[in-house]
């Protein structure tokens, strides 16, 4: 992984030394440099963490950054920067349907809702940007069903619910154009 060192070389950090930010051992951080070793999922976490990037950062990608609007995240106000690809949008487009699925079955709990209104405000707008009609269309549309259904549970966060979806609205309207 050549951004990984190249990352690392940036913030001026041997090898040796962002293992120990890590908390890996500092062979696993020459193995996958060298391209000898894939990381595992919670060792990539890892390492973006120890350099403040994103795991998406440690990956070389043509593809341009998206910025989504800063969301509530276990209390903490964010930027989420997401640059979706062709398997995330087969991840999201199985993940809309199994959320569509709770949602049609009734099993969708107030907190529930609260969540998926939560990750549609964070996520909504860069996937948005980057995606099919279709696909867009669907994201808009589980925002309008989620909105409902919490309006429908007496949510607390209706007001953020609502300028998440107008959000998407906005972005429908300037893709249109």
């Amino acid at each position: 992984m050549e951004q990984l060192k190249r990352l690392r070389e940036e913030r001026g950090l041997s090898q040796v030394k962002l293992a120990a930010r890590a908390d890996i051992d500092p062979s696993t951080v020459n193995q996958i440099e060298r391209g000898a070793r894939e990381p595992s999922p919670a060792t990539l976490r890892k390492l973006a963490d120890a350099l403040d990037v994103s795991i998406a950062d440690l990956f070389e990608d043509a593809a341009p950054k998206v910025v989504a609007p800063p969301s509530l995240f276990n209390g903490l106000e964010e930027e989420r920067r997401y640059r979706p690809n062709a398997r995330d949008i087969e991840f999201l487009d199985r993940y809309f349907a199994r959320v569509e699925q709770r949602m049609n079955e009734g099993k969708m709990r107030r907190a529930e809702v609260e969540h998926e209104l939560d990750v549609l405000r964070a996520f909504g707008p860069a996937v948005y940007a980057v995606v099919g009609d279709e696909v867009a269309n669907r994201i808009l549309g589980l925002g309008h069903e989620l909105l409902d259904e919490a309006k429908r549970l007496k949510s607390r966060e209706i007001a953020e619910a609502e300028a998440g979806v107008r959000r998407l609205e906005e972005l429908r309207e300037q893709r249109a154009s």
